[in-house]
């Protein structure tokens, strides 16, 4: 019960770590840009240059005016960097924020299933968080994570989980299976059967009814 507790606080925000779930990210090197993740551009009052653009499979910005820059394998401030320059071509010391947005595919047992696009720092908690939260047939302690062809089985509701307060990744599939229902896996099977004895039964009273009376000598 208290695991579970823990759970439901870490997924409403009130016993979230704030701030050492990604000081433990920062603490390793910064993560690269990849195909397929999404960039959040912005720059400074031309919001025609600012929006949130996927990377392609070639590493370059998937729009006709960034078509040209590639940022696959760059960190999130070379590709700024890189960004910045590019713009400069038409703008005059351009102000340019870019912040790389990981695409985490959330689903099962889940209130709002979809293809999400999450900020670097997110976790995998808060990652189920923003897909509305758990189902009451969602099983918190068999959580599968699905990241890059292996499968990571987390304990959400376990407080000691590092896993569970790290942040996602690229790529992240993020599965809540379903709770299984002993009460109901165990009396269907048996109201199968006594269904399946009834009209047995039946069929055969209905067969003895038709048998003709034996006639007398």
């Amino acid at each position: 019960m208290k695991r579970l507790l823990y759970a439901l606080l870490l997924l409403t925000g009130w016993a979230m770590c704030p701030n050492p779930c990604v000081a433990q990210a920062s603490g390793a090197d910064e993560s690269v840009i990849r195909p397929g993740d999404m960039l959040q551009i912005r720059v400074w009052r031309k919001p025609e240059l600012s929006g949130e653009f996927l990377v392609a499979s070639d590493g370059s910005v998937s729009d006709p005016f960034y078509s040209d820059v590639k940022v696959s394998g760059l960190t999130a401030s070379a590709a700024t960097q890189r960004i910045r320059e590019y713009v400069a071509r038409i703008e005059t010391s351009p102000r340019v924020w870019v912040e790389p947005l990981f695409r985490v595919i959330v689903g099962g047992e889940v209130r709002k299933p979809d293809l999400y696009n999450l900020r670097r720092e997110t976790t995998l908690v808060e990652a189920i968080a923003q897909a509305g939260g758990p189902t009451e047939l969602g099983r918190l302690d068999r959580v599968r994570v699905i990241r890059r062809g292996e499968v990571l089985s987390v304990d959400i509701a376990d407080p000691a989980s590092a896993l569970a307060r790290s942040p996602v990744q690229s790529g992240d599939q993020i599965l809540i299976p379903r709770r299984r229902n002993l009460i109901r896996e165990s009396i269907a099977p048996i109201s199968s059967i006594a269904a399946a004895a009834a009209s047995v039964i039946g069929l055969v009273l209905l067969l003895s009814d038709d048998d003709p009376a034996p006639s007398g000598p």
